[in-house]
């Protein structure tokens, strides 16, 4: 899906006029060039799809020592 996404990206950029992106808007109560609007929503994107990653990785790992340290049949102890 990621790939189809970036090519969708790919066309649409390839498909605005010279100079589309220099444009000037307004961005977040400010204004910005189109192209440093998109830069900050792709790279906010990316950072959080890393978060997202590393939040699996943890909870993938929790619950393997999770597993591993309850396997001899002991129940959890719950902490409140």
């Amino acid at each position: 899906m990621g790939s189809d996404m970036s090519y969708a990206l790919h066309q649409y950029l390839l498909s605005l006029p010279e100079g589309a992106l220099a444009q000037p808007i307004t961005f977040v109560d400010e204004r910005a060039t189109a192209y440093a609007a998109m830069k900050e929503i792709l790279l906010g994107c990316f950072g959080h799809l890393g978060e997202i990653e590393a939040l699996k990785a943890l909870q993938t790992r929790a619950r393997r020592q999770s597993s591993s340290e309850h396997a001899g049949g002991e129940l959890p102890c719950l902490t409140f």
